[in-house]
């Protein structure tokens, strides 16, 4: 399959902009050692597309972007109630003991007023220490992200990775609740035993509060010691990860691909870079695909037995906003 790809990239805390072009090549995530460059995983799936191109570095101001805009929305946003009935699937299958966590997806449209690179720069100055892209690609059309969780990020002898879990306003300031903590609990012991199970030394931080615009989340750092290759492996055998599917971990999307009524596409795959001497690779949240009169956002939350639908729900409405604000037309 020919796939024509752009995309403009920032990586956290970076000045310049990277500007890739050319044809994707697809390959099977177990056979990608020594594959370098530009890297799309679809969510849950085995094959990648790779970019194999030498990037172009500009200043924010001087950047240029072709894109053409589909017109149709594809996909039905999901009401109160329709979401309400698939929260409740998902967790009465919980309570039952088939799972311990889910995380369910949804689409929200917003209006689209301010034009497409003017809200890739707001969304890089908005957000320095997120992964801000901007792709055109024949195959998924146009998106949007400015992701803040690191599946993977280091050099040729030292990486990190995150385990990010639970979501609330930034402005909050009570203690963390249980069903909050439970959740990154999780999410942080399903990667240890991934790495452990890998023989890859590591490390980790202690469980520290990180904030990304008007949402604050539960963080805990894990520090490994591996060849760039070793640890490309490690990050697809880690993904996706219980924050974007749930536990048991492969059951968990199986359930994902038969009861949610959209296509996730690219969000909750991998979106990054694997250079010559670092690689950089987060989980696609906060982003949109993008529509000619429309953004189109996907958004998601954990389901846990002591989750409450309505605060799952308006949760998914904030993190939508992420996205939405940069295309708002401000009012003077």
């Amino acid at each position: 399959m020919n796939h024509r790809l752009s995309c403009l990239i920032k990586l956290p805390h970076e000045v310049h902009v990277r500007s890739y072009s050319g044809d994707g090549i697809l390959v099977d995530n177990s056979n990608c050692k020594g594959q370098r460059g530009l890297l799309l995983n679809p969510f849950a799936s085995q094959d990648s597309w790779w970019l194999d191109a030498e990037p172009i570095f500009n200043p924010i101001d001087d950047i240029t972007f072709p894109f053409s805009l589909e017109s149709t929305p594809a996909d039905p946003t999901l009401s109160f109630t329709e979401y309400n009935e698939l929260f409740n699937k998902a967790q009465q299958a919980i309570i039952q003991g088939q799972f311990e966590k889910l995380v369910l997806s949804r689409i929200i449209y917003h209006p689209r007023q301010n034009d497409v690179l003017q809200s890739f720069k707001t969304l890089c100055s908005t957000y320095p220490r997120a992964t801000v892209y901007l792709l055109n690609s024949s195959v998924f059309g146009v998106w949007i992200g400015a992701t803040p969780e690191v599946l993977m990020s280091g050099n040729r002898s030292e990486q990190f990775c995150h385990a990010l879990a639970g979501t609330r306003w930034k402005n909050e300031e009570m203690p963390w609740g249980e069903k909050e903590l439970r959740e990154q609990r999780l999410v942080a012991e399903y990667i240890e035993s991934v790495i452990q199970s890998s023989s890859i030394k590591f490390a980790k931080s202690a469980l520290e509060s990180t904030s990304q615009g008007h949402l604050q989340h539960l963080l805990t750092t894990y520090v490994t010691h591996a060849s760039l290759d070793e640890a490309l492996a490690l990050a697809f055998s880690l993904h996706p990860t219980p924050a974007v599917s749930g536990l048991p971990k492969q059951r968990s999307v199986d359930w994902l691909l038969n009861h949610e009524s959209h296509n996730r596409e690219l969000y909750t795959g991998i979106i990054g870079i694997v250079d010559s001497d670092f690689l950089h690779l987060n989980v696609n949240l906060r982003c949109a695909k993008l529509l000619e009169s429309a953004v189109k956002c996907y958004v998601g939350g954990g389901v846990t037995s002591e989750s409450i639908c309505e605060t799952e729900f308006q949760e998914t409405e904030q993190k939508s906003m992420v996205i939405a604000a940069a295309f708002r037309r401000e009012r003077h």
